[in-house]
């Protein structure tokens, strides 16, 4: 039975660091046979297990290979993103279709990314999807508080220090995502879907380039914290603290959440929405 092994999130986008989960799924060829899809859940478990043992920990949320909502035949994720377009609220929806579109082939014989691109555009929905989901992408916040020039999360038990990626790394992938979906681009990096968004008049040009100045920035400071931690034989994590940071990464920090906000005002103000 011909199949694939789809790299979904980070390591679709090619763009993991050491504490990235190992999100995956198969799609194979052939009907929805549950033998067949017992068989290659079970091959998903051992590849999933060989992951863990090099590092790469699986997603901890259930985005994997080894999970029936991740595991189908092609005809049923055409049938499933179909159902997620039409209505994105049913069955985590929206969350599935963004993973989906992250995919990557490893290896096989399916270009699963390249068939829910076809599914997305002839979806009757799609853009109350694209609406859906640039709200959703306008929901995630750089914090705004600010302390001695620190730039803190301001409650909560990570108060007094900083998760890099929620903060501002995720912010502008949600907005790649969906201006690149905009624009008719599935499975791509952020910065190829930033410049597509850009040449398709997706993003404001000025704006994709700012994001993707802020999203280099940032990427270094997520890397250079998380091999700092590992250096010190400590798990990989996000939470940075920035009385650690120099005051020139500081002054970056602080330059790119205001930069990330100001396009998520203009995004909402063309969409006629309103930024949480």
């Amino acid at each position: 039975m011909p199949f694939s092994w789809i790299a979904l999130g980070s390591y679709g986008r090619r763009e993991p660091f050491p504490a990235s989960d190992g999100d995956s799924a198969i799609a194979w060829e052939g009907p929805d046979d549950p033998e067949v899809a017992d068989a290659l859940r079970a091959i998903a478990e051992r590849v999933i297990a060989g992951m863990a043992a090099a590092g790469i920990r699986p997603c901890p949320e259930g985005a994997v290979a080894s999970s029936s909502l991740f595991a189908r035949s092609l005809g049923g994720w055409e049938r499933a993103a179909d159902g997620w377009l039409a209505d994105p609220d049913r069955a985590r929806g929206l969350t599935l279709l963004a993973v989906a579109v992250e995919g990557a082939t490893v290896t096989g014989h399916v270009a699963l990314a390249q068939r829910l691109a076809e599914a997305f555009e002839r979806a009757p929905t799609r853009e109350a999807t694209l609406r859906r989901l640039a709200i959703g992408a306008l929901g995630r916040r750089p914090p705004t508080g600010f302390l001695r020039d620190l730039v803190l999360e301001r409650r909560g038990r990570r108060r007094g220090v900083l998760d890099i990626k929620e903060a501002g790394v995720a912010p502008i992938v949600d907005l790649a995502r969906w201006a690149a979906l905009a624009a008719g681009v599935t499975a791509a990096s952020t910065g190829e879907r930033l410049r597509a968004a850009a040449d398709r008049g997706t993003l404001d040009a000025d704006d994709a380039a700012v994001l993707g100045e802020a999203f280099e920035l940032l990427c270094a400071l997520r890397m250079e914290h998380q091999v700092d931690r590992i250096r010190n034989g400590l798990p990989p994590d996000d939470l940075v603290e920035p009385s650690r940071l120099t005051p020139l990464s500081r002054r970056g920090l602080r330059e790119a959440f205001r930069a990330i906000n100001r396009v998520q005002r203009g995004v909402a103000v063309q969409l006629g929405v309103r930024a949480r």
